[in-house]
């Protein structure tokens, strides 16, 4: 799932859904993850997420990126957030 920002650009895809963050992948080749909070997404419209504003909402993920709690898969976390 393609995740945009604010005024459209692309800024990566999904990666996994966290107890309290999106785990957002960008970047063909590095691959770099960061982390999204939930109220900071707009809207889920046509199969693409839209953030409330832009790159600056993109968080690096702490060292142990577990303290996220468990991975899961995304559908179920957007529902239990109120984004289904």
């Amino acid at each position: 799932m393609v995740v945009r920002s604010a005024d459209g650009k692309r800024l990566g895809t999904v990666a996994a859904a966290g107890k309290n963050y999106l785990h957002l992948r960008t970047g063909l080749i590095s691959k770099r993850v960061y982390w999204v909070k939930y109220p900071d997404i707009r809207e889920i419209r046509g199969g693409e997420i839209i953030l409330r504003g832009g790159r600056e909402l993109l968080l690096e993920p702490p060292a142990d990126e577990q303290s996220d709690g468990p991975l899961t898969h995304t559908k179920p976390i957007y529902a239990a957030n109120g984004l289904a």
